[in-house]
């Protein structure tokens, strides 16, 4: 008898184990399936940030590459031999363009952006009289600059979501229109 009741258990004990062992299959594979599915969604959630961050970066090179040109343009300016007025302008310009240089190198490095650190082509050439003939190109050209510049910035603070970029975007705002102003009243 007791080897009858040794079998039974056995066979139990074995049932037992076979559904256990199913259940948990079978309920593996649901979670396998819930997982995935979050999985993925995740990963579409995860190209949205990078498409982002990449579009962050694009904005980010063009904003210094246009300050760059800003200041080489108005280095010329200095070394030409303009108007007082246009002296100081171009030294204005070359002081906030320095301050939003400092800004855009301090939020890239913590984005880990590489931005430019020099530019090679620039657009007007100066005269050897540094007349009229420079003076008109060099307003119109710089006024094209910092509104580039401006239109990046403004772009870039509609598609970031981080908040030290806006707070960069909001520093550097004010700079341009207050220099956009100085162009207009020597225009």
């Amino acid at each position: 008898m007791k080897r009858k009741n040794f079998k039974g258990n056995i066979k139990s004990y074995l049932l037992l184990g076979f559904i256990t062992i199913m259940f948990l299959s079978f309920s593996s594979c649901e979670f396998k399936k819930k997982n995935g599915l979050e999985h993925s969604l995740n990963n579409v959630s995860e190209k949205e940030n990078v498409a982002i961050n990449v579009k962050e970066a694009k904005l980010f090179f063009q904003i210094a590459k246009l300050n760059l040109n800003i200041l080489k343009v108005n280095d010329q300016a200095l070394k030409s031999n303009m108007d007082l007025s246009f002296r100081i302008l171009a030294s204005n310009l070359e002081k906030s363009h320095k301050k939003i240089e400092l800004l855009l190198d301090e939020s890239a490095n913590r984005k880990l952006i590489l931005l430019p650190k020099r530019i090679n082509n620039i657009k007007i050439k100066i005269t050897s009289e540094g007349d009229v003939k420079f003076k008109n190109p060099y307003l119109k050209d710089v006024y094209w600059l910092i509104n580039q510049q401006l239109k990046e910035l403004i772009s870039l603070k509609e598609l970031t979501s981080d908040v030290e970029l806006e707070i960069m975007v909001v520093k550097i705002i004010p700079l341009l229109k207050s220099n956009l102003n100085q162009i207009e009243k020597l225009r």
